[in-house]
């Protein structure tokens, strides 16, 4: 479980390194010379080593995605919808907390839990930190929902010459896509592969507000997480 477990940190590690590289090259592109905010990729790092531990029932999996969350400055945040739905998520975002209570559940082993007092306690001493390091910054991230063959809309405002990321992450089929717009609804930025998670940057080119729609292409409802830089 060890081995499998470092192999699957690699990978999820190499996936990150390799969005983040291209998130560079895009900037560079644009004539930016800063670096992306990581604190996106990591948070999307944590939900995908969270989700190869519930697939494999491994707590030590859940335990590492929690300790990488607790150094992200992350803000949970209920966003403003264009065109809202009449449901409401039912709380399908893995946080520190819950992660650990689940690892628990899937194992009592002495030294898992020593671990996760470890990580409770680091938890504890940013969150007395957490006045001190701004309240602004870091991802913004919400639990959303959308309806079968269908799109949502959802507005966030992004800083010029800077660049910003939107991850929507949704956990298994059906497939989803996601777009940006900008105030004139012109298409800035889009991620249509064939997978249930988009992972999209680009360089604003003004402060302001932008859209993000996402898009449903099956045919049932389906919970997703969106984050945002």
């Amino acid at each position: 479980m060890k081995k499998s477990l470092v192999l699957a940190l690699a990978i999820l590690s190499l996936v990150a390194c390799q969005k983040s590289a291209q998130q560079t090259t895009q900037v560079a592109q644009n004539g930016n010379s800063a670096l992306v905010i990581p604190a996106v990729d990591t948070w999307e790092l944590a939900q995908n080593l969270a989700v190869y531990g519930y697939v494999n029932k491994s707590a030590t999996a859940l335990v590492e995605a929690a300790d990488i969350l607790v150094g992200v400055p992350v803000i949970v945040c209920e966003r403003e919808k264009k065109n809202p739905v009449d449901q409401k998520p039912v709380g399908k975002l893995n946080t520190v907390d819950r992660l650990l209570a689940d690892a628990i559940t899937l194992s009592n082993d002495d030294a898992l839990m020593s671990r996760i007092e470890s990580v409770k306690s680091r938890a504890a001493l940013i969150s007395q930190m957490e006045g001190t390091r701004g309240a602004v910054g870091g991802a913004m991230v919400s639990d959303e929902i959308i309806y079968g063959n269908s799109d949502q809309v959802i507005y966030q405002d992004f800083q010029a010459d800077q660049p910003a990321v939107v991850v929507v992450m949704g956990m298994g089929e059906p497939d989803l896509d996601a777009f940006i717009y900008d105030e004139d609804m012109n298409l800035v930025a889009q991620d249509c592969g064939c997978d249930y998670n988009c992972h999209i940057s680009w360089v604003p080119t003004y402060t302001g507000r932008y859209y993000i729609r996402v898009v449903n292409n099956g045919n049932e409802s389906k919970e997703f997480t969106l984050a945002t830089n």
